[in-house]
């Protein structure tokens, strides 16, 4: 495999499918020699068979050759690889599409291995064993090229930095360079390993092309250079990026966030505001509770308030931030619910407010001018007992001077 070096990912652990392929792997290069010890068999004769031998290829030898190491560096070279570009690719598809394809891009390596060696290698070096995880990951460093192709890498002990897309290139031209001269050898190892590297890694572009993770990695892109933007004070160029986003994903909670946020920066509210409320109805659509609540709140703190929105909205919001121990943000959109013509729960909404002011904000004199209004606009409210009750607690709390 090509010279090792880390990527610019940062993470405590590795995810559980990456983690399970590299024990995996250590098991199965410690088991090979148990049966060494144990049996006095040859490691050659072992690895001839689960790994690949032009001579006498098996129907299971494509899948068991991939995880047979031929000697501890290569192990560790192959793992190293495989922790790193594996828990990337890991978390771009998923634990089981991370699986797939390193057994998908392990055995189109080891179809162009077979079948470079059987048409363009002499007969006689056919007999010699092909194992290894090169291709899978060299399958899954494609992978992680064409979706993280803004990252750049460390090379230990050096201050470079260059980014994944120029250092796979030269990997890339260096190993079809490698391939041709070893063929023109007529050298079986080396031109079985260069080519397992060259098929493993245009499967991984292929299925990178095929599960979308161009259009992935430039929408990522897109968002973090508009985070930068406004990081760095450029609300302007920052909120075009976002409306990029939101061009292809109008309901990209991020976006619309980000979009208000930067119209509050450029000081236009009314457009923060339409924002915001835009969200906010998305999100309690979506029973977000306490996402609205945020935002709510968010709003509040920026002194904007919300545009048009419908009682029975506003009365979803109230309670989420009721719940979520904001009272007096709630009691305000409670009596803004209940003012709403096309809220059919306004006495529901006074009662609410009033309770609110009564027993969390310390305001009785509010709380009985909801109460009192819920009595005169909800005569036949079926709410009218409780705040008869609590009415009565109030005034008579007044009266005594408690």
């Amino acid at each position: 495999m090509f010279l090792p070096y880390a990527t610019d990912q940062k993470r405590t652990r590795l995810p559980v499918a990456t983690l399970s392929l590299l024990v995996l792997n250590c098991a199965i290069f410690i088991a090979i020699f148990v049966v060494h010890s144990a049996t006095k068999l040859p490691i050659q004769g072992i690895m001839a068979r689960v790994a690949i031998v032009p001579s006498n290829l098996n129907q299971y030898s494509l899948f068991t050759y991939m995880f047979t190491q031929a000697n501890l560096a290569h192990l560790i070279v192959n793992m190293f690889f495989l922790a790193v570009f594996g828990a990337g690719v890991e978390d771009a598809v998923g634990r089981w599409r991370l699986v797939a394809i390193y057994v998908v891009c392990g055995i189109a390596g080891g179809l162009l291995q077979y079948m470079v060696v059987t048409r363009f290698i002499s007969a006689a070096q056919w007999s010699s064993p092909i194992a290894g995880a090169s291709a899978s990951c060299a399958g899954l460093v494609g992978v992680y090229a064409v979706r993280y192709y803004r990252a750049r890498v460390s090379f230990a002990l050096t201050s470079a930095r260059p980014q994944v897309v120029a250092v796979v290139a030269v990997f890339l031209v260096y190993q079809i360079a490698a391939a041709i001269i070893s063929l023109m050898m007529n050298d079986q190892q080396a031109a079985a390993a260069y080519w397992a590297h060259i098929g493993g890694f245009t499967v991984g572009m292929i299925i990178a092309a095929i599960l979308r993770l161009p259009a992935s990695a430039e929408m990522d892109y897109r968002q973090l250079d508009a985070y930068r933007a406004l990081e760095i004070g450029r609300p302007g160029e920052s909120l075009t990026r976002w409306s990029a986003v939101l061009a292809s994903e109008p309901n990209n909670e991020r976006a619309l966030l980000e979009c208000a946020r930067c119209w509050v920066a450029l000081g236009d509210n009314e457009r923060a505001s339409e924002i915001f409320t835009r969200l906010l109805v998305q999100q309690i659509a979506q029973n977000e509770r306490s996402a609205a609540a945020s935002t709510a709140i968010e709003m509040a703190r920026t002194e904007l308030s919300h545009a048009s929105m419908a009682g029975q909205t506003m009365m979803q919001l109230a309670k989420a931030l009721e719940q979520n121990g904001d009272f007096a943000l709630a009691c305000r959109y409670f009596a803004e619910a209940a003012v709403a013509e096309d809220c059919p729960i306004q006495d529901t909404a006074l009662l609410s407010a009033a309770t609110l002011c009564a027993k969390k904000l310390n305001n009785p004199e509010a709380a009985i001018g909801y109460l009192r209004r819920l009595q005169e606009d909800f005569p036949i409210s079926q709410w009218r007992p409780q705040a008869e009750d609590l009415l009565k607690s109030l005034t008579s709390a007044s009266k005594h001077g408690t």
